[in-house]
C-alpha cells in the first residue's frame, strides 16, 4: 500500500467515525451488567438524566434463559410513582425531566422463583429541531439487597452514556 493509499484509508476511517458520532447524537445505551430477584433479595436501579432537557428511557432486561423479562407476566417490577413510567410491558419506559432520577425495583415478593440476568437502559431525546441534542444523557447504578446486606452493581462504569 502506497502512503497516498494509506492517507486516503486514514481519512476515509476518521469521515466514518466522525459521520457516526453526528447520527449518536439524541440517542444512547448502557448494559444493565446484572440483575437478580428471588425470594431473600432483589435487584434497584437508579437512573439519573444529566442534561438540561427531558429524555425518554426504555430499560429491558433479560432473564437467565435470554429471554426478555416481562412484567406483564411475572409482575414483579415497579417504579417511582412520581415519575411518568409504564412498567406494564415487556420494556419498562420512564420519561426522565432535566437533572431527574428515575428508579425501577425489580422486587422479590412478587412472581415467585429466582430470576436472574442482564439488561439494556436506552435513552432518547425527541424535543425541538432548534434544542441541542445531547450526546450523553445519563448516569445509571444498580444494587442488589438481601436481608445480610446490600452489593451495589455499575452501570456503564458509573460513565455517562
Amino acid at each position: 500500500m502506497t502512503v497516498s493509499n494509506l492517507v486516503k484509508s486514514m481519512i476515509g476511517a476518521l469521515l466514518l467515525s466522525v459521520t457516526g458520532a453526528v447520527f449518536a447524537e439524541g440517542e444512547g445505551s448502557a448494559i444493565i451488567p446484572r440483575w437478580m430477584k428471588h425470594p431473600a433479595g432483589a435487584s434497584h436501579l437508579q437512573i439519573t438524566n444529566i442534561t438540561d432537557v427531558q429524555v425518554d428511557v426504555v430499560v429491558r432486561l433479560y432473564d437467565q434463559n435470554g429471554n426478555t423479562y416481562d412484567n406483564t407476566v411475572h409482575g414483579a417490577i415497579t417504579c417511582d410513582p412520581w415519575m411518568a413510567c409504564n412498567v406494564n410491558q415487556p420494556a419498562m419506559t420512564m420519561v426522565i425531566p432535566p437533572h431527574g432520577t428515575g428508579q425501577f425495583y425489580v422486587n422479590n415478593s412478587v412472581g415467585g422463583g429466582a430470576w436472574y440476568g442482564y439488561g439494556k437502559i436506552s435513552w432518547s431525546y425527541s424535543g425541538a429541531e432548534d434544542t441541542p441534542k445531547p450526546n450523553q444523557a445519563l448516569i445509571a447504578n444498580g444494587y442488589y439487597y438481601t436481608t445480610n446486606g446490600r452489593a451495589e452493581f455499575p452501570i456503564n462504569n458509573w460513565q455517562p452514556f
